[in-house]
């Protein structure tokens, strides 16, 4: 067996390389050699019909140059390479009824003859190696194969999985099942990123292979991965790993801090080119608007000479915008009745006509003091004028004390402000 298929492949790298240089159509290439192969197996050539039926199917595979090789062989007493292109042959849907009840009949017949081995892994779609890796693979699980009696080493193959072997005796006429178990290879992923973030494993196929919060461990075949960071801090972050057999693959997920939510600030004034101060910091003249605020509770003033200041607090909503509509007013003038100006004006005037009298009347008494004993009749003079200016002086110290009183209390009570407050008005739109 191992003769004829060597002999195979050295006629199909010929085949190929006589293909290259004569540029010929594949389906002429292979009509000619089924036509020789015909001509050889009529003769009863099967070495050679059995080449040509190779370089065949190397050409143009078909179900049914599979039952002719099943047929060369059958011919050449072969019965293992028999019943293993005859068993290929009704594995394939061709749907001819004669063909196919001739090889279930030549599988039967060649049955005792044979020794079988059923080769089944999990998962399935591994190829099987049969004692010599050189050899090539023979097909892919799940199998029957035709083997030589005796032992063999049968080992299995599938990608992103541990290989694994089983040692077998065939017998003829016996039917062996070979069950391997492939291992998948995985490799711890360690993701590190902001905390409050998801993050996922996306694979070549675009199928997530792992998700969660960050910080995520995961454990993934080897292969090429996408890590996608999403968090409601942070801006999306995207990165590419290559995960291969080994330690554990660590990646850190950087992304940029988000930006905070923000909403627009429109604001207009009575007066147009008032200053605006967003806490506490000028950012501009009516009328004015600001796209990007931060979201919240914000202090805002405005204010422009000969009026009066405003200033208030104002909440900014994500993506909304707020409005804020100041009227400016005059500064505040006071008014008050005549009245406090009357009687603040015969207070004053008392006061001072109580300084006048009240300095006569020392003056007397530094002339009463001199001339008591001296002259007694210049004595009693000063002493009456003196009294009377001691009169006068209490009754002025009361009249100033009533008429500063009343004028105090006027000044108060008769208040008129002919000016109001500035203020303003808010209103918010937006989603």
């Amino acid at each position: 067996m191992t003769r004829v298929w060597s002999a195979f492949w050295v006629l199909v790298a010929l085949s190929w390389g006589q293909v290259a240089h004569a540029a010929a159509d594949v389906a002429a290439l292979a009509r000619y050699h089924d036509e020789r192969a015909r001509e050889h197996f009529a003769g009863g050539r099967f070495e050679l019909s059995l080449r040509e039926f190779f370089l065949e199917q190397s050409v143009a595979p078909n179900p049914r140059t599979a039952f002719n090789i099943a047929g060369c062989f059958d011919q050449l007493g072969r019965s293992g390479e028999a019943w293993q292109f005859y068993s290929d042959y009704l594995a394939s849907d061709d749907a001819d009824a004669q063909r196919r009840a001739h090889a279930e009949r030549a599988l039967q017949r060649l049955a005792p003859s044979v020794a079988r081995a059923r080769i089944e892994t999990t998962p399935p779609g591994a190829q099987i190696f049969v004692d010599r890796e050189e050899l090539g693979a023979f097909g892919v699980t799940p199998r029957t194969l035709a083997l030589k009696p005796g032992p063999h080493r049968i080992w299995a193959t599938l990608p992103q999985h541990r290989a694994d072997e089983v040692n077998i005796s065939a017998v003829l006429g016996a039917d062996a099942l070979v069950t391997v178990k492939l291992k998948p290879i995985v490799v711890p992923l360690i993701i590190e990123g902001p905390a409050g973030g998801h993050i996922q494993v996306i694979d070549g196929a675009k199928s997530i292979q792992a998700q969660g919060p960050a910080p995520l461990t995961a454990s993934v075949p080897p292969g090429t991965y996408v890590i996608t960071f999403e968090g409601p801090q942070h801006a999306s972050f995207t990165d590419v790993v290559r995960v291969v057999e080994g330690p554990a693959v660590l990646v850190t997920a950087r992304p940029s801090p988000r930006p905070p939510p923000t909403g627009a600030l429109t604001i207009t004034a009575s007066e147009m080119g008032a200053l605006v101060e967003v806490d506490s910091v000028a950012v501009g003249f009516t009328p004015l608007t600001l796209p990007e605020v931060r979201e919240g509770t914000h202090h805002i003033a405005v204010e422009r000479g000969g009026y009066q200041r405003w200033a208030g607090t104002v909440e900014v909503a994500t993506q909304r915008r707020t409005w804020i509509t100041v009227a400016l007013q005059a500064p505040i003038e006071v008014r008050r009745s005549s009245q406090v100006y009357f009687f603040g004006g015969i207070g004053g005037a008392a006061l001072v006509a109580s300084l006048l009298t009240g300095g006569l009347a020392l003056s007397e008494k530094d002339k009463f003091d001199a001339t008591r004993r001296s002259d007694p009749f210049l004595a009693a003079q000063a002493h009456e004028a003196g009294a009377r200016y001691a009169t006068a002086t209490d009754g002025l110290l009361i009249g100033a004390a009533v008429g500063l009183g009343v004028a105090t209390l006027l000044w108060f009570v008769t208040e008129d402000s002919s000016s109001r407050e500035s203020s303003a008005a808010t209103h918010m739109e937006g989603p």
